[in-house]
């Protein structure tokens, strides 16, 4: 499988490819959170998170500052009825929604062809969780086994659109900015790709990994 795209023809030079997870990879439903947090009598979740805005809590669990047992003490304080860990984890979750069979099947072409890697501000009850089900569903033991290397935001304590965390896997792995692509489906991630000289796909509906791989 080789990177074609009709829409950009500087693309043929791409030898590296970074990927964003949600949104990209999986598909996501912000909203699928909100109306589970709603039915524990949380209104307005999404003045806590949504694509473009997290609160204080959710920066720190994304950058690995306050691990998931402190995360669900704190977030539990905005909850008026008593949860279960179980519970709230669920309805953290409820966000993540299926990742498209073919996508994988894109993934996997695409580390035959280049260099792959993933970039995702996540957190760690997302990625065990997510983890779990790409075993389950596709017998695959995990994200780290499709990409040459997964940089998660709670594990490099830097989360996108901060440039150092481009400038890091820039510089751990050797890429030059003009033969690497970077395919993320948030706005002001793809700002700071493009300032640093790396080229770019902002992937948003109708596109999808399978438009953009031929």
């Amino acid at each position: 499988m080789k990177l074609s795209l009709a829409v950009n023809k500087t693309f043929s030079q791409i030898k590296n490819v970074v990927f964003d997870w949600g949104g990209v990879i999986t598909r996501i439903d912000y909203q699928k959170s909100i109306e589970a947090f709603g039915r524990f009598g949380v209104d307005h979740f999404e003045d806590q998170y949504t694509q473009l805005h997290q609160s204080a809590l959710f920066v720190q669990l994304e950058e690995g500052r306050i691990d998931p047992e402190v995360f669900r003490l704190q977030l539990k304080k905005i909850i008026p009825k008593p949860v279960s860990n179980e519970q709230l984890d669920e309805a953290w979750s409820a966000m993540l929604l299926e990742t498209p069979a073919e996508n994988i099947e894109i993934l996997k072409g695409a580390k035959r062809n280049y260099r792959t890697f993933l970039l995702s501000n996540t957190n760690e009850i997302h990625v065990k969780r997510y983890n779990a089900g790409l075993k389950q569903t596709f017998g695959i033991n995990g994200f780290s086994e499709l990409f040459e290397k997964v940089y998660y935001s709670h594990i490099t304590s830097i989360r996108k659109p901060n440039r150092k965390i481009f400038e890091l896997i820039r510089e751990e792995n050797g890429l030059i900015p003009g033969e690497t692509l970077f395919i993320d489906d948030t706005f002001p991630h793809i700002e700071t790709a493009v300032s640093l000289g790396w080229q770019i796909f902002h992937l948003k509906p109708p596109y999808t990994l399978k438009n953009l791989f031929e």
